[in-house]
C-alpha cells in the first residue's frame, strides 16, 4: 500500500485566507486521506515563502528519494512549488518513479498537468517580482526610499 507525505506551506504564520493556514491545510488533507483510505506517514509544515529556501520541502524530497514514501498530498499546487526549478525536480522524480502520485483534494496530478501548473506558477512569480521592482523604482524616483 502506498504511503503519502503531507506537505503544508504558508508564507507566514498569520494567514488571512481561510484554509491556507498550516492548521487548515493539515486538517483538510488528513480528512481527505482518511476519506480515501490513504496512509499518511508524515506531515511536513513550513512557514516560509515559496521563493526562499525551504528546508522541510528539501528534506521531504530526500526522504522520498530514499523510498520512505510513494506520494505527496498538498492543499494546492501554489503551496508546493512556485519556481520552475522546484517543478522540474518534482517532474524528474515522477519520471524516475520515485514519486508515484501527487494529489490535491481537487485532483490527482499527472506529469502534463504538473508541468502546466508549474509554468503558470512561475509566470505568476515573475509578474509579482516585476510589479514589486516597478513599485520600488517609482518610490525611489519620488524620493520615498532611502
Amino acid at each position: 500500500m502506498s504511503k503519502f507525505y503531507i506537505y503544508c506551506r504558508a508564507a507566514t504564520h498569520r494567514v488571512t485566507h481561510p484554509g491556507h493556514s498550516l492548521d487548515g491545510q493539515k486538517k483538510a488533507l488528513l480528512s481527505y486521506a482518511k476519506k480515501h483510505g490513504l496512509i499518511v506517514s508524515r506531515v511536513f509544515q513550513e512557514s516560509v515563502s515559496a521563493m526562499s529556501h525551504r528546508p522541510l520541502f528539501t528534506q521531504m524530497l530526500q526522504r522520498i528519494e530514499r523510498g520512505e514514501a510513494d506520494g505527496i498530498l498538498v492543499h494546492n499546487v501554489s503551496r508546493f512549488a512556485r519556481s520552475a526549478a522546484d517543478g522540474q525536480r518534482l517532474i524528474d522524480m515522477l519520471d524516475r518513479g520515485l514519486i508515484r502520485q501527487i494529489q490535491t483534494p481537487a485532483l490527482t496530478l499527472n506529469k502534463s498537468s504538473l508541468m502546466l501548473q508549474f509554468s503558470m506558477q512561475q509566470q505568476e512569480r515573475d509578474a509579482l517580482s516585476n510589479s514589486i521592482k516597478r513599485g520600488l523604482r517609482m518610490r525611489q524616483s519620488r524620493g520615498n526610499l532611502r
